[in-house]
């Protein structure tokens, strides 16, 4: 049921990345940017998501929507091919890395997982084509409803989950 509820609510996902460095700050004040821009620019936000299946699995029993712990290797880890560019050399490539989801939110972007045994939702692909995982802790319902979501029985389901699971192991 509450799989159901979260599946019908259209999301947004929000989070602050890690502060820029002094060079970069210096850089983009020398530009002329405000202190609220720069801010801006830290702020990672994606609306109108939806909970989608993992459809990247050859195995169909893989193509979940929510797996349970953001940071249990067993349950889901990825290694994120590196950009390749033309003439480099890829023999001296580094070595590449093998992320669970609240491992790669704190190297990447300096974010600790506050809550890193809830769930992650896969929300199908987005830029570059590429599957999406985000805690649930991102997640917030947008505002509006879209045809057939966002009912407030589902709202209740929901918050009722976190009300029972929020916190514990």
């Amino acid at each position: 049921k509450v799989r159901l509820a979260i599946g019908r609510l259209t999301m947004k996902v929000k989070y602050l990345k890690r502060p820029f460095s002094p060079e970069k700050l210096k850089e983009m004040r020398d530009k002329g940017y405000s202190e609220q821009r720069i801010e801006s620019y830290r702020k990672m936000v994606r609306k109108n998501v939806k909970m989608r299946k993992d459809k990247s699995q050859e195995n169909k029993e893989a193509q979940v929507s929510i797996k349970w712990a953001a940071d249990d290797p067993s349950i889901h880890k990825f290694t994120p091919k590196p950009r390749q560019h033309e003439g480099e050399d890829q023999e001296n490539a580094p070595p590449l890395v093998t992320y669970t989801v609240a491992s790669y939110f704190l190297e990447k972007y300096g974010i600790r997982l506050k809550y890193p045994k809830m769930p992650i939702v896969c929300t199908g692909k987005g830029p570059g084509n590429i599957i999406e995982w985000f805690p649930i802790e991102f997640l917030f319902q947008s505002f509006g409803e879209m045809k057939n979501s966002n009912s407030p029985e589902q709202v209740q389901d929901v918050l009722k989950f976190y009300d029972e699971f929020s916190g514990t192991d």
